[in-house]
């Protein structure tokens, strides 16, 4: 539960408001990487800090270049 009025984030990576009507109001607060080699690239999303890399799906250790929407 939450109190009337606070502001959360869930733990899929949501940030929510708890209106004071008891209205409940969520948005994604990740970007989405967009424009990138999808057969030489992966996209790994990391739970904890909410945010999307765009690797080598043979190495991870290299980032592919792409953009962000959202």
């Amino acid at each position: 539960m939450h109190r009337l009025g606070s502001t959360f984030r869930t733990k899929d990576c949501m940030e929510c408001t708890c209106d004071m009507d008891g209205s409940l109001r969520c948005c994604d607060i990740s970007g989405r990487p967009v424009e990138y080699d999808e057969k030489k690239c992966e996209v790994l999303f990391d739970k904890k800090t909410c945010m999307y890399r765009v690797v080598e799906k043979k190495d991870h250790s290299k980032e592919c270049k792409h953009s962000m929407v959202g």
